[in-house]
């Protein structure tokens, strides 16, 4: 009896732990100043859902096209469709590229490549999110 007590006790806490996490976690996901860095962009916009050949569509923890090779100059737009918070960060952090603050479902995020070059990046969240844009000439 006194184990099963234990037990429901522990599994309570368990449960209050996990929701004040939750709700803590989304907090700051919405809150983006906690993750602002100096040298972020803040391109983040809601969505009107135009969408043309240079849109990547972040749905289902993945960013779609994976790849894709634009001309420099142009300017690219990710949407995120998911209910969680993403970024776009480009892998390397010294080097200029892609670096959002946190942005959610219906909401975009544009970054202009301006130099040549393959430009690897991921989601800082979720680093299983991988993608890459290549800019020619």
């Amino acid at each position: 009896m006194k184990k099963n007590k234990i037990f429901t006790i522990v599994m309570i806490a368990t449960g209050v732990g996990i929701l004040i996490s939750h709700f803590l976690f989304h907090d700051l996901m919405g809150n983006s100043n906690h993750h602002k860095k100096d040298n972020q962009n803040s391109n983040v916009v809601r969505v009107d859902h135009k969408q043309d050949s240079n849109t990547i569509e972040i749905k289902k923890y993945a960013f779609t096209p994976e790849k894709k090779t634009v001309k420099k100059g142009t300017t690219v737009t990710w949407i995120n469709y998911d209910i969680a918070p993403h970024t776009v960060t480009i892998d390397e952090e010294t080097r200029e590229g892609p670096k959002s603050k946190f942005f959610g479902k219906g909401e975009k995020y544009t970054y202009t490549f301006n130099e040549v070059g393959i430009y690897p990046y991921h989601c800082e969240p979720h680093p299983y999110m991988k993608a890459m844009i290549e800019v020619t000439e």
